[in-house]
């Protein structure tokens, strides 16, 4: 594979390009490497383990490399959507490429040679610099929000300890960003004895680094997401103008009633899969901040939320739902997935519906004379072939990858969304999505099994 095509939704920007564009094995090295060298530099900078107890007795080590939102999410939750996203650039290319080459996709004016990935790459690099600067923009916005109460903290920190006062009033989260004050800074939450606190310049440079890399990850994942949003909405734009560009031409024949549109479904299946495992870190992390916050484990927050399933009352209880543990990070994760579903969705929904729906009128009435003109000379061979184009049409599932799968994966995205908001909602739906999937598996089990006891039994001579 060429690095071209592995770097498809980074056309326009050549830097990243080729970063994208290196081998496989180096490509993981170099998506692991920064969140490597911040564990590294965690332990040089003294944040590395932060032992403490709430007056719970709860047990906690605030230190980084164990708080899983960084520790676990840059150097194994980051590289792998890294990689997926690396994989998603190849794919899309090489779907657009499958579908030009077998006809399925092909240009409205039979004279334009332009095939339907090239013109996206054209695209892709005129909105190239503009997009960049504002995702950047986006970036250092967010990084400002997110980081404003721990900046205005250690200011206030290192002038009270400049004037000889131990402690300025507490207004962000204590953990390893500001480990470098006194134990007496900490309130109810108890240090280890033997903990030694780092100096607050190797703290707050850490603390650079460490909010700097988080920043450019924010970035990048916005710019992806950004180009990925951006091609299904070019996808859709090419089929929903009465001048498209480009127009679909189905393959009756096809044995996924997909209308030849099969390797679009590649694509699909790998991009929501992304946004599941995107989702179910959200939620983890939005678990891990509400135990936190009330100073438990997160095994024991759960063992709270479903002894309150029986009660409805409680459902939507402050005390459940800790909406104000969400700081702008977490909002940021959550409120970054809705655009691209919807854009995701977008396509099969409307566009191809539409599209279907519009063909759909069209060849019925052309099936109907031409089945009849067939029928009246007695070629029952035409007859049955129209038969089949018209039950293909009728047939066409929406999504590209089918709309069992499709359907499935929307479902447990919306439950993943809403649960990172209220959990509670993840467990009631979690719950309605898992039961009927489990008779349906039995049901599908009990049937294959029926099949195959009656199936006549073949002797050789």
């Amino acid at each position: 594979m060429t690095a071209q095509v592995r770097t498809f939704l980074l056309e326009g920007n050549p830097r990243l390009q080729r970063i994208f564009g290196v081998s496989s094995a180096a490509f993981v090295a170099i998506a692991c490497a920064p969140g490597t060298l911040m564990l590294i530099l965690a332990a040089a900078a003294g944040v590395a383990s932060v032992p403490a107890r709430f007056p719970g007795g709860y047990a906690e080590d605030l230190g980084i490399w164990w708080q899983a939102n960084w520790s676990f999410t840059y150097i194994v939750v980051v590289p792998a959507l890294l990689v997926s996203a690396r994989r998603l650039s190849a794919r899309i290319e090489r779907s657009m490429d499958d579908l030009t080459e077998t006809e399925v996709i092909v240009p409205a004016d039979e004279t334009d040679g332009t095939s339907i990935t090239a013109d996206v790459r054209a695209r892709f690099r005129a909105n190239a610099r503009a997009l960049t600067w504002t995702c950047l923009a986006v970036s250092v916005a967010f990084l400002v929000v997110d980081t404003w109460p721990l900046v205005s903290w250690t200011r206030a920190q290192m002038l009270a300890m400049r004037v000889g006062e131990t402690c300025a009033p507490a207004a962000v989260e204590m953990d390893w960003s500001t480990a470098f004050a006194d134990a007496s800074c900490w309130g109810t939450t108890q240090l280890d004895p033997d903990f030694v606190h780092p100096s607050p310049l190797a703290n707050v440079s850490f603390n650079v680094y460490a909010y700097a890399l988080q920043t450019f990850w924010v970035f990048l994942a916005l710019l992806m997401i950004s180009r990925i949003a951006l091609f299904f909405y070019y996808l859709a734009d090419y089929f929903a103008r009465e001048q498209g560009k480009f127009r679909i031409e189905p393959l009756w024949d096809d044995p996924l009633r997909r209308l030849g549109l099969t390797a679009l479904g590649q694509i699909y299946n790998l991009m929501l899969s992304m946004l599941l495992l995107f989702e179910l870190y959200v939620v983890a992390h939005r678990l891990q901040q509400i135990a936190d916050h009330q100073q438990i484990s997160v095994i024991a927050y759960l063992r709270e939320l479903t002894r309150a399933v029986d009660e409805p009352s409680r459902w939507l209880d402050p005390e459940l739902l800790h909406l104000a543990t969400i700081d702008a990070g977490t909002w940021f994760a959550i409120l970054i997935v809705a655009p691209l579903v919807f854009m995701i969705c977008w396509f099969p929904l409307f566009r191809i519906r539409n599209y279907i729906e519009e063909r759909r009128i069209e060849l019925t009435k052309e099936y109907a004379r031409a089945r009849k003109a067939a029928h009246e000379q007695g070629d029952e061979a035409a007859t049955e072939a129209f038969d089949r184009k018209a039950r293909a049409l009728h047939e066409a599932n929406v999504w590209p990858n089918g709309d069992r799968a499709a359907w499935r994966f929307l479902y447990a995205m919306i439950a993943l969304w809403v649960g990172s908001i209220v959990p509670m909602a993840f467990i009631i739906l979690a719950t309605l999505f898992a039961v009927p999937e489990l008779l349906g598996l039995i049901a599908e089990l009990v049937t294959r099994i029926m099949k195959k006891r009656s199936s006549p039994t073949v002797f050789a001579d």
